[in-house]
């Protein structure tokens, strides 16, 4: 499969994934409204967040609009100039990490906050843009630590 063709897939099908997600759960439950899951561990939860990555930065304009945009240009940038020379693995992570990024940004652009649903016991509640940003990232890391060129030297 070309790499410009596999980057377009996932990019569009994770951006069609966590929106399709984000528009059930805006539709069918209240905000705060928690659905249990997996007893308290896996819940379900509705929450608007006005922050970035966590909640972190609640209400600070400059973060909910820049650090989205750093995502998306570091990631394109990652898979324009190095996913020739790193391989499938940084192209998949780049447009995990664009796709994720777009994703929220596309949330705060409309709605002015993020819509979060996943909620594991103890940590933060988050969405699948997020998840996808975070593997993108380790899988980038990856390729270019554990790389043939790298293996090479």
């Amino acid at each position: 499969m070309p790499r410009n063709f596999m980057f377009y897939i996932i990019f569009f099908i994770g951006i069609l994934l966590d929106q399709s997600v984000k528009i059930f759960v805006r539709k069918t439950m209240e905000l705060g409204q928690s659905i249990r899951v997996i007893d308290d561990f896996f819940k379900i939860t509705y929450i608007e967040n006005e922050g970035v990555a966590f909640g972190i930065g609640q209400g600070n304009v400059i973060l909910m609009y820049i650090m989205p945009l750093i995502f998306l240009v570091s990631g394109y940038y990652l898979w324009y100039k190095y996913g020739d020379r790193y391989g499938k693995l940084i192209t998949v992570g780049a447009a995990m990490i664009i796709s994720g990024g777009m994703s929220n940004l596309i949330d705060r652009l409309i709605f002015k906050s993020v819509t979060d649903y996943f909620d594991l016991r103890s940590f933060a509640v988050f969405n699948i843009a997020d998840i996808l940003v975070d593997v993108g990232m380790v899988m980038v890391i990856i390729a270019v630590f554990f790389s043939k060129e790298k293996c090479n030297e």
